[in-house]
């Protein structure tokens, strides 16, 4: 296999992303032995080639993306970018079911407690200490 022909592969959209993500990683981190490891034992290849390869890659593709990102941001405002910084926490703070990892949450309120405890008595008292009920699969916790 060529080293034009693995750089073909990787960038295939047939081809899993796992060694396109995995090759830009080693390449933000510089750990340029790593990758060409990598690339040798995902495509079975010699050390030249898959040193080849990685040039190849880092010149067609890598180099190419960060410098579509580094302008993307550039052209941003910071009224956009502090935008973004918040929709993206928003995104990362949303609880998730631990059983099923269902986003579709419903909080617990204190007057549902109450009336619980109204209702059932001690018998209420497992509820009472929970937060938040899964829409999807029932659970509470």
């Amino acid at each position: 296999m060529t080293p034009q022909q693995i750089v073909d592969k990787i960038n295939n959209p047939r081809t899993s992303d796992t060694i396109y993500y995995a090759l830009e990683k080693f390449l933000d981190e510089n750990k340029v032995a790593e990758a060409i490891s990598y690339i040798q034992d995902s495509f079975g290849c010699d050390e030249e080639t898959a040193k080849s390869a990685l040039l190849l890659y880092k010149e067609q593709l890598y180099d190419e993306l960060k410098k579509i990102i580094k302008e993307t941001v550039s052209s941003l405002s910071p009224a956009q970018i502090a935008y973004n910084n918040a929709v993206a926490g928003e995104l990362q703070n949303v609880p998730t079911c631990p059983i099923c990892r269902s986003t579709n949450l419903k909080k617990i309120s204190g007057l549902s407690k109450v009336g619980s405890i109204a209702v059932w008595g001690v018998f209420a008292a497992g509820r009472t200490s929970k937060t938040w009920h899964c829409n999807h699969c029932g659970s509470e916790w």
